[in-house]
């Protein structure tokens, strides 16, 4: 595993960069350091088009249904899903689907869903282990959560 020895390294240039910190002044900037590399990891490998995320330590891919697909956000006929990652900004991810399956997302402090758009697909979300609405939402329908302005806890989206 990597994270060790990143911070041992980072702890030395501390020591010989001359900084004087107390030791759990030292473990904190180490675990900073080593949550900012991960999400800078995350979203160097996002701008490479790869769905990968780190979630609380653990790099995992985001799984999907061989048929579900990323495509790119150049028809309103595509699911629309605009998303974040733990404290980013509402609405900081954007992200088009096409084709009939489901699509698991795991993030570094969470994924948060803030709207969708169901274009030509019937949609649903999964939320807190649950496959939410009961119903699923309609073709042609902006689905967005008002009463939760951070979003919607996201573990997946489903077309039928």
């Amino acid at each position: 595993m990597v994270w060790p020895a990143v911070g041992t390294c980072l702890a030395a240039h501390v020591e010989r960069s001359g900084i004087a910190l107390e030791l759990d002044q030292k473990e904190t900037l180490v675990t900073r350091l080593k949550r900012k590399i991960a999400v800078a990891f995350a979203a160097t490998l996002a701008a490479l088009g790869l769905s990968v995320v780190v979630r609380a330590g653990n790099a995992s891919a985001a799984t999907a249904n061989p048929n579900m697909s990323i495509v790119p956000c150049d028809s309103s006929d595509y699911l629309q899903v605009w998303w974040h990652q733990g404290n980013d900004s509402p609405r900081s991810e954007y992200t088009c689907f096409a084709n009939a399956g489901t699509w698991t997302f795991s993030c570094f402090g969470g994924c948060w869903l803030d709207a969708f758009s169901t274009g030509n697909n019937v949609v649903q979300y999964e939320a807190d282990g649950n496959w939410q609405p009961s119903t699923p939402v309609g073709k042609y329908t902006y689905f967005d959560f008002p009463n939760h302005a951070g979003g919607v806890d996201l573990d997946g989206m489903k077309i039928f």
